[in-house]
């Protein structure tokens, strides 16, 4: 299965089950393999935890590298405010590929982020 946003996807060593998913959400310019980098140590803390790092749904406009959860070039709080609505509904519908493929519920999966990815974990959230 593939979901909706490509992702960085660290899995448990091993062959572990998943008994947790945590969910990085990186902030903007940047994309998931830069979030993904938390991971290298946590890992060891957390053996049957798998961690997603989706990148944002669309390119940055300021680093064509990188991705955005939503675009920040225009000082207007309503055409923002609809932007992060339109990645919220994108984020909603990952999320939910994400528990149909690993069979979790809510209280399994943890939802964070950096800067414009944790602004968006804490509007989805």
């Amino acid at each position: 299965m593939t979901f909706c946003l490509e992702s960085t996807i660290i899995k448990p060593e091993k062959n572990k089950d998943i008994h947790n998913i945590i969910i990085l959400l990186h902030g903007y310019g940047g994309d998931g393999k830069d979030i993904s980098m938390l991971t290298l140590n946590w890992k060891r803390h957390m053996p049957n935890t798998i961690f997603i790092c989706p990148n944002g749904h669309e390119p940055c406009s300021i680093n064509p590298t990188g991705f955005q959860w939503f675009d920040l070039t225009k000082d207007d709080p309503n055409y923002i405010l609809k932007e992060v609505y339109k990645a919220e509904k994108i984020l909603n519908k990952f999320i939910e590929e994400i528990k149909n493929k690993y069979k979790l519920d809510n209280n399994r999966i943890i939802l964070s982020g950096f800067s414009q990815g944790c602004m968006m974990s804490i509007n989805v959230g």
